[in-house]
């Protein structure tokens, strides 16, 4: 039976599948230009705790490699070219567009407008793993940060126009967040921000142990005094899958931070946690059924079909399953394809940025029976 908190959820979205698509969005896993308090930050609202990841590899080493040498990990850099290597922007102007690089010292990149140089933004912060597109970030301060205009993707060599920023005129060099917004963007890529400004602080740069665990001081302490009663970090593994995707949503967004109207109440393959809880997978699962039954948090998400085929076939093989709350449910068997093909045609490939120029394209996680695109 499905949840009746999803319920209308489940028939607006199904609606606006008919509906034109046209968003204009940050680059961001989940900011958008709108009222704080439809973002969720992550729970480094304060600094106080937090160890960084290389203290958790004593004990946890496995976990640690993999997340260390994951894009989650480098979600946000110095833009400099020490940093950013063979992903740093290339200086000179950028084409259809009035804007130029710049070199700032040896190592510092500006845009500016390539009319009047004196009118530009620092690029301090890009973010992004760079596997897709950099959007870089500037004039950062206690509550405000610079969205720089213009995100550039390495692989292609080729410059866009910040989503969010479509409507902005060409005269600025970027849009600047403020009440609160700057902080929830940098904590959907850094463990932690500065005392003294929004900026990541150093030592927390990417997301890390801390921003899915919580701090680990207090967990450290309990484990080394050798109580073992109380290790003071809640265990994840007895969550339901309600819980695992609000924090994966704190950034990738869940059901509870998307608005019921608007253009993001379509986007179920950008925001993958709310196109989830949209599925009836997910509804007929007794809570069970997570973005971790698919992923592994500590590394890159599979590229390899038939690991998400066999995911599927755990619960579409005719056979019970267990619930969350230890009864049982039996899923369906697929009757075109019954072994292989699920994600291909369950959950089809969306572009992420309807309607702007960027051609990105991520699985639609509201999975359904084959519908438009």
């Amino acid at each position: 039976m499905t949840t009746p908190r999803y319920t209308n959820r489940i028939a607006l979205s199904a609606a606006l599948m008919l509906l034109p698509l046209l968003i204009t969005v940050a680059i961001l896993p989940g900011c958008t230009h709108q009222a704080p308090a439809l973002l969720s930050a992550n729970n480094a609202a304060t600094t106080v705790g937090y160890v960084g990841s290389a203290a958790c590899a004593a004990c946890h080493a496995s976990e640690c490699k993999l997340q260390s040498n994951s894009s989650h990990a480098h979600t946000v850099r110095r833009a400099d070219t020490e940093t950013l290597g063979s992903l740093a922007p290339p200086v000179g102007e950028i084409p259809g567009s009035p804007y130029s690089v710049v070199k700032k010292g040896d190592t510092g990149f500006r845009l500016v407008r390539t009319d009047r140089p004196e009118i530009g933004t620092d690029l301090e912060y890009a973010f992004g793993s760079g596997k897709a597109v950099s959007t870089y970030v500037g004039a950062i301060g206690k509550d405000t940060l610079t969205e720089i205009r213009m995100s550039y993707a390495p692989n292609s060599r080729k410059w866009y126009v910040t989503p969010s920023q479509v409507e902005v005129p060409d005269a600025n060099t970027g849009r600047t967040y403020e009440m609160g917004l700057a902080k929830k963007c940098v904590l959907c890529h850094a463990d932690k921000t500065d005392d003294k400004s929004a900026a990541p602080a150093e030592g927390s740069y990417g997301v890390g142990c801390e921003s899915c665990h919580g701090p680990g001081r207090d967990h450290i302490a309990a484990v080394q005094s050798g109580s073992g009663s109380e290790l003071k970090m809640q265990d994840s593994r007895k969550w339901g899958g309600e819980r695992v995707n609000e924090v994966c949503g704190r950034c990738h967004r869940s059901f509870s931070a998307i608005p019921l109207t608007g253009a993001d109440a379509n986007n179920t393959a950008r925001f993958q946690p709310y196109g989830l809880e949209l599925s009836p997978c997910f509804q007929k699962s007794g809570d069970r059924l997570s973005c971790i039954t698919c992923h592994d948090p500590h590394t890159d998400a599979s590229t390899d079909l038939q690991h998400y085929d066999t995911i599927c076939l755990t619960c579409h093989s005719g056979s019970k399953i267990p619930k969350h709350d230890d009864k049982t449910v039996t899923a369906a068997t697929c009757k075109v394809n019954p072994t292989n093909g699920c994600v291909n045609c369950h959950m089809p490939k969306r572009a992420i940025f309807p309607g702007t120029h960027l051609p990105l394209q991520m699985s639609d996680h509201q999975i359904w029976a084959p519908r438009k695109k």
